[in-house]
């Protein structure tokens, strides 16, 4: 896993925050912490750029009878294999016609899309012989997908989410006491939660992070 800002990031993005008190090390480590509460919340693998061998979830149709397979580590760079999983049935898609993509990609590139049509043009069969996609809708239908995903370089709401969440924990450290907020030096935060049990950093964060929330309907 990356971090998706480094050290030396925090004084561009918090420059009020005093992280004298910290050493390198333990700074990396906050950040690290940080990074994995983003990944967990987004519902994601990660944002950097990495390859992915046979990642496997739940394929769906949608009402357009369009086969949706969505990915945990968007955006979607390229594609190497996608598999359909039906039972004891298994069956590689094509992934391009006269060097074309047969599957759209729409943004912001967390998802992409075969044709309803996908079937008949490829003279596939699946599920008592039928040509349509929107025949298996409602079907337990898996995917596994060979694809390169990510960013190369972390989108800025992001960093801006993750230095947040950083301040968070600091705050949290600073603050076993359960005080109402502090003062260090020209910087003042305060520690109040809503109702929810969640900091205002917290809850700053997730909205930046909103966008980035991978969903499965």
């Amino acid at each position: 896993m990356t971090n998706y800002i480094a050290t030396t990031d925090l004084s561009a993005y918090a420059p009020e925050l005093d992280t004298s008190q910290y050493t390198s090390q333990t700074l990396s480590g906050i950040i690290a912490r940080a990074t994995e509460q983003i990944n967990a919340y987004c519902n994601v693998k990660g944002f950097e750029v990495a390859t992915e061998i046979a990642e496997t979830d739940r394929a769906r149709v949608n009402p357009a009878g369009e086969l949706v397979i969505p990915v945990r580590r968007p955006q979607i760079l390229s594609v190497s294999a996608i598999r359909l999983v039906h039972g004891s049935f298994s069956a590689s898609l094509l992934l391009t016609n006269n060097g074309d993509p047969i599957y759209q990609i729409p943004y912001p590139g967390a998802r992409l899309h075969y044709p309803d049509s996908y079937l008949d043009a490829s003279g596939t069969l699946i599920q008592g012989a039928t040509t349509r996609l929107l025949a298996l809708r409602g079907s337990k239908i898996f995917y596994e997908i060979d694809y390169t995903g990510g960013y190369a370089n972390i989108p800025g709401p992001i960093k801006e989410a993750c230095t947040l969440l950083v301040r968070d924990i600091i705050s949290t450290r600073n603050n076993q006491d359960g005080v109402s907020g502090f003062s260090q030096g020209s910087y003042s935060v305060q520690f109040g939660n809503d109702s929810s049990g969640e900091s205002k950093l917290v809850k700053m964060a997730r909205t930046l992070l909103e966008p980035y929330v991978q969903r499965w309907v």
